[in-house]
């Protein structure tokens, strides 16, 4: 029962994989025919660049994955540390699988004790949870806690999902649209107010979420894209949509509610006597006396200078 609902799942999805290839190229093959199975997994046949073609593909495939430092460095900046971390992720992940799989073309080189296979479950481990944590992000949850159980939790499935297979489309796509689907409930069942949005970054939001779409599908063949140039554009919109959907969907009053909110929850953990103690031990003497004379009246003498 369970091998029928998988087979027709993944019928189902290169359907629409098939369909959304042929409006957006033409072509209704099947994106991922070229995968074969050798010594125990999925490696992908890639035919061999030379000359200029290997020159454009090094750079569209290794080069552009210096964008993804844009969304990683502003999450640090905005306090989105889960985020920043998996932002770098991404960027040495893909530089080594995208890089070396080039080299390995032309001069059959190593791939640092990992294989094509190693190397690209690890780039779609991190590339995943970066559209879980959009979709996350777009939820705009105001507990840091429930926050980074939702985007640790995201990971995991992203980490499952590729170690069952990891050159099956429906692996990268099930966590993704498990996320949008959580997300999408959520804002509209689950808030109780309206989601705070920044509009001048969110049409620039917009724009790079359709873009990095089409060049996704454009970019699925390997074989009909000279150079990997519609991959590289990929990685650069979709490095685009996490910067815009970050300043669009993380405004400052979010910021300051989930500071408030770990407050709260330090708080209520026996963090208060802690903030206590250290204020009163830190009071600042008025003009014209000590220091030390105003600690001796905090914790219980002369009470004249408080």
């Amino acid at each position: 029962m369970m091998m029928n609902i998988n087979n027709m799942t993944n019928v189902f999805l290169q359907r629409v994989a098939s369909l959304t290839a042929y409006f957006l190229t033409g072509s209704t093959s099947p994106p991922h025919r070229h995968y074969i199975f050798v010594d125990g997994e999925y490696v992908e046949p890639w035919r061999k660049v030379k000359g200029t073609e290997f020159i454009v593909q090094l750079c569209m495939t290794g080069c552009t994955n210096v964008c993804f430092l844009l969304p990683a460095y502003q999450s640090y900046r905005l306090g989105l540390h889960f985020d920043a971390v998996i932002g770098i992720g991404v960027t040495v992940t893909s530089a080594l699988y995208h890089v070396l799989q080039t080299i390995d073309d032309e001069l059959e080189c190593p791939y640092l004790g990992g294989n094509e296979g190693r190397w690209h479950m690890a780039d779609n481990v991190f590339a995943i949870s970066s559209f879980v944590n959009l979709f996350i992000l777009l939820a705009q949850v105001e507990n840091p806690l429930t926050l980074d159980g939702l985007k640790l939790s995201g990971l995991c499935f992203a980490i499952v999902a590729q170690c069952i297979d990891t050159w099956n489309l429906t692996y990268t796509l099930v966590p993704i649209g498990v996320s949008a689907v959580l997300s999408l409930l959520w804002i509209v069942f689950g808030r109780r107010k309206p989601p705070q949005v920044d509009w001048p970054n969110f049409y620039p939001f917009v724009l790079s979420f359709l873009a990095s779409v089409y060049f996704f599908v454009k970019g699925l063949d390997a074989f009909t894209d000279w150079g990997r140039v519609y991959h590289g554009i990929w990685h650069i919109s979709s490095a685009l949509l996490g910067l815009f959907a970050i300043r669009a969907f993380t405004p400052p009053s979010l910021i300051a509610l989930r500071r408030q909110s770990a407050l709260r929850q330090l708080m209520t953990e026996g963090g208060g006597a802690l903030v206590s103690s250290v204020s009163a031990s830190t009071v600042v003497a008025p003009s014209g006396g000590s220091s030390e004379n105003s600690i001796s009246n905090a914790s219980g003498g002369d009470k004249k200078n408080l």
